[in-house]
């Protein structure tokens, strides 16, 4: 739905840059995943939680993070020179995670801080940005 409304595609087309775009949605989402599992354990009545559970979707995210960091390029976009699907997922999930994990990630990571500063200055996601 998103391709047709532009030109250019969020979703490149069917090859390698397919498999790098799905490669990075598959672990905005794996990130996202995380955030919502531990976020559930820490809503739970304190002495029925799982301090293991909690440590262990942290490690999930932070696994992320550094795989992100290590990856993420220096320029604006995670692949080539247009936003694509890859941008959309890992700015939706780094979103997500000051939303409902907030803790210092940029500090760790400062490759993908930068990248995420300048997707945030975007106003598509300034648009969308949870209230």
């Amino acid at each position: 739905y998103l391709d047709s409304l532009r030109d250019g595609a969020l979703i490149p087309p069917p090859g390698e840059a397919r498999w790098e775009a799905q490669r990075w949605h598959a672990l905005a989402q794996g990130m996202m995943d995380a955030t919502v599992a531990r976020l559930m354990e820490t809503r739970r009545d304190p002495e029925r939680q799982e301090p293991a559970v909690i440590r262990k979707q942290e490690g999930k995210v932070a696994a992320a993070l550094g795989f992100a960091e290590q990856r993420i390029p220096d320029g604006e976009f995670v692949m080539g020179d247009q936003l694509t699907v890859a941008d959309i997922a890992l700015g939706a999930a780094l979103g997500y995670l000051d939303l409902r994990y907030a803790h210092d990630w940029r500090g760790s990571h400062p490759r993908l801080a930068r990248w995420f500063e300048m997707l945030e200055r975007r106003p598509s996601f300034i648009e969308t940005a949870p209230a």
